[in-house]
């Protein structure tokens, strides 16, 4: 009797082994899945906030190489000496933008939270800033109806702090995600 008490002894200390090794098999294998997977969820989230820092870097970048190409704020300027100039005299300024001018903040709005904190602020202030700008100008805008000085001054003054945020911005994005090569002058449109 005390020999199949020690042979049901040895089977219940295998099967005990048995079912504790396959326990641990199942947590670390688990475990293993579980980093694993972590470690390519933090790379593809890494991957898309150096994608979407590039694609604002291009787009307000080339904004405001176009801003300056086009000499906006230069023409705001000059109308605005004019006007001061001749006090009687009314201005308009008209410009038609498509409606694609923002198409890669407005397609990625939820990818702009992978950047930080501070940036994330200053990219929607600077858009909010270029949309505000668009409502004025295009048509049925307030500076498209004749108006004195003051509306081309506030335009001008937004032209300015617009300019300065998307230099900023643009910096600090090359600065952090070494974007240079982005828009360098290998590959940059040439504007004539």
């Amino acid at each position: 009797m005390q020999l199949v008490l020690a042979e049901m002894s040895s089977d219940t200390t295998v099967g005990i082994f048995t079912l504790l090794g396959t326990f641990l098999g199942a947590i670390i294998g688990g475990l293993v899945t579980y980093f694993v997977n972590l470690k390519q969820i933090k790379d593809q989230l890494k991957r898309d906030e150096k994608s979407i820092a590039s694609l604002l870097y291009a787009e307000i970048k080339t904004g405001l190489e176009i801003i300056e190409f086009r000499g906006y704020l230069k023409d705001l300027k000059a109308i605005v000496c004019e006007l001061r100039l001749n006090p009687n005299q009314k201005s308009t300024f008209e410009v038609n933008f498509g409606d694609e001018h923002t198409k890669v903040y407005n397609n990625n709005l939820e990818k702009i939270s992978l950047l930080r904190p501070d940036l994330q602020t200053k990219i929607v202030s600077l858009y909010q800033m270029f949309e505000s700008a668009i409502l004025d100008v295009k048509p049925g805008g307030v500076l498209t109806y004749p108006c004195g000085p003051e509306p081309f001054e506030e335009l001008a003054e937004l032209f300015e702090k617009m300019t300065n945020v998307g230099k900023e911005i643009t910096s600090e994005l090359n600065d952090e995600y070494e974007l240079g090569h982005v828009l360098n002058s290998h590959n940059a449109p040439k504007m004539n």
